[in-house]
């Protein structure tokens, strides 16, 4: 027989189990219940949705179901039973300030302004004493967008806390979300007064002043306050760092480089700053600035470790400013050409200003016309100990050049050939025969040069690479078996040498000799060629507008990225419509990912947008 306690003990476990299936039955019908009345609330069915939060809010008053049901009695206009509502979770949760500012706007929506305000002002009086009230009390405000009142919330907890920058950034936050720019500026730089280490972030707040400030007002309002800041506070170097950022994004680089020599000499650096600035505006293609930069440095000679690499810095940009103007000045470019003399007297060859040397053996070459000494100084460092296995192997591509240049084809071909041998795995070695392949292109020999370029296509480097297959393409899609002679073919050859040897009227010449009507598929080739020579004539809405068609007619041609960069760059150094230049540079990322210029074309983005640049 069964004993009772064993009865006992089974009616128990029934009883569990019908209990543990009820409660889950229940919590399933509450669950489906709670989705309903938030489906009906999406649905904008308030009257539905505020029977079933009714029930849902009696039996789980928690903050979740509270604030749907606050939201369906306020769509309802059920002022009285809100109101009731409020109380109720005000009396259950007295300690959380919210429910009070649910209270005032309740009487706010309801145009009840007397209730509303006493309301609100209740709250902010209630912070005395307890600072943790403050940031709760505020984020309260804003979900409502009553900035005025959160804005008040701050100033009245900084009364209390007898600091006059405390709560800066906050309120220069929502000063600058309600457009009191002169103010959200005053908290700012009260922020940095307190504490520097918040200049990152302060730079990265006002960045966003750039952006519709047609009329400049937002700007000048920085501009102007840090002036300020820095005259009344001198020895305070956070406000000298801020108008040095300021005027990096402006691209007013003499301002710039005035507050960084005035930082460089107060506090004994080692021109750092200066050199960084110096490095941006030659970037940026302000010569004068970069120049004036690097002979403040060269000036403090031991004293600064960039001294040396400001002479080679110079140099370049001297350089890079002489051939920005066509036709150059003829007095530039034997100034220059002195100068570069003048180093070279002074400083040995190395790895240093290796690239200087080689620009400068090119400078004469194509700018000053004295190519048997450009030759010489190329045979005699190839012949010299001095030198490495790569740096031999650069003059000796640079030599085939010049050889190019004087028509000793054969000798250009040989040179290249001893780079590729020497070297064949190694990107100078990919470079030279790339650079055979363009001289087979050049005398005609174009399957021999589609062949060689073929290989490269699989080159160590993307833009070897790239140049490779754009070559092989376009011999392969212009070659005419039937035709012997290619004359368009070599026609466009010729003008490309003409243009890469600063002969460009005398590339125009060939290029406008092209019948494109009947040589269609040359047809992008020969714009694009003409687009980069109307850019050195400095011809820049001409040159604009081909790189325009190139990207409107040949969009899934292969220099359809080449051409919206060359565009972008055209609109940001030479048309100053940045605006223009960020939206090339995003189209490019977007349309063209995978491009040789996509890294490139982000820096200069970010760059147009104000991303902060770090020394």
């Amino acid at each position: 027989m069964v004993s009772l306690q064993k009865i006992m003990i089974l009616k128990k476990e029934i009883l569990f189990i019908v209990l543990f299936f009820t409660c889950g039955l229940l919590v399933q019908a509450q669950n489906s219940q709670e989705q309903l009345a938030i489906q009906y609330y999406q649905e904008q069915a308030y009257e539905k949705a505020v029977t079933l939060f009714a029930q849902i809010y009696q039996e789980k008053p928690n903050n979740f179901n509270y604030n749907y049901y606050l939201q369906c009695l306020i769509k309802t206009s059920q002022w009285k039973e809100a109101e009731k509502l409020i109380r109720k979770q005000i009396k259950l949760q007295p300690k959380i300030i919210r429910y009070q500012v649910d209270l005032g706007y309740l009487f706010d929506i309801q145009s009840e302004n007397a209730k509303a305000k006493k309301q609100y002002e209740s709250c902010i009086e209630s912070i005395l004493g307890n600072s943790n009230l403050v940031g709760e009390l505020s984020g309260a405000f804003l979900a409502y967008q009553l900035n005025d009142y959160a804005i008040a919330t701050y100033i009245k907890a900084r009364s209390l806390s007898n600091q006059s920058a405390a709560y800066s950034f906050e309120l220069a936050s929502l000063y600058q979300n309600t457009q009191q720019l002169e103010k959200a500026m005053e908290e700012y730089l009260l922020t940095l007064k307190e504490n520097e280490n918040t200049l990152s972030q302060v730079e990265s707040n006002l960045l966003s002043w750039w952006i519709d400030d047609d009329d400049f007002s937002a700007r000048n309002i920085i501009r102007t306050q840090t002036l300020k800041a820095i005259n009344k506070y001198p020895d305070n170097k956070v406000f000298s760092e801020l108008m040095i950022w300021y005027a990096t994004q402006e691209k007013d680089f003499s301002l710039a480089l005035k507050q960084a020599k005035a930082f460089d000499r107060r506090y004994a650096e080692d021109g750092k700053r200066v050199f960084f600035i110096a490095n941006v505006a030659a970037q940026n293609r302000d010569y004068h600035s970069a120049i004036d930069a690097y002979d403040y440095i060269i000036a403090k000679g031991n004293q600064s470790v960039y001294a040396e690499e400001a002479k080679i810095a110079k140099l370049n940009t001297l350089f890079s400013q002489t051939i920005s103007i066509y036709p150059p000045d003829k007095q530039q470019l034997v100034n220059l050409d002195k100068a570069l003399n003048l180093y070279f007297e002074q400083n040995m060859l190395s790895k240093q200003n290796f690239t200087l040397y080689r620009q400068w053996i090119s400078f004469k070459a194509l700018y000053i016309n004295d190519i048997k000494t450009a030759i010489s100084m190329l045979e005699n460092n190839i012949n010299s100990n001095q030198v490495g296995q790569s740096e031999r192997a650069c003059f000796k591509i640079d030599l085939a050049d010049m050889r190019i240049l004087e028509n000793d084809l054969w000798e250009a071909t040989l040179l290249y050939s001893q780079v590729e041998k020497e070297l064949p795995n190694d990107t100078l070695g990919h470079l030279a025969k790339l650079k055979n392949a363009k001289l087979s292109f050049l005398i005609g020999e174009f399957e021999w040069a589609k062949a060689q370029l073929d290989v490269l296509r699989a080159a160590t480097t993307k833009f070897i690479a790239n140049d490779a297959m754009y070559l092989s393409l376009l011999i392969a899609d212009n070659l005419d078996e039937e035709d012997s002679m290619n004359i368009p073919l070599k026609l466009f050859a010729t003008a490309t040498f003409l243009s890469e040897s600063n002969r460009p009227e005398e590339a125009l010449v060939f290029l406008d000799s092209i019948q494109t009507d009947i040589y269609a598929a040359l047809n992008d080739d020969i714009m694009y060629e003409k687009a980069l020579i109307k850019k050195q004539l400095q011809q820049f809405q001409e040159a604009d507008s081909l790189f325009e068609l190139i990207g409107n007619n040949f969009s899934e041609e292969l220099l359809a990225d080449d051409a919206l960069f060359e565009r972008a760059l055209l609109q940001e150094f030479y048309l100053k419509n940045n605006l223009k230049a960020m939206n090339l540079y995003q189209e490019l990322l977007s349309k063209y990912p995978d491009s040789v210029y996509s890294v490139e074309a982000r820096k200069r983005f970010r760059a147009l947008r104000g991303d902060v640049q770090k020394m």
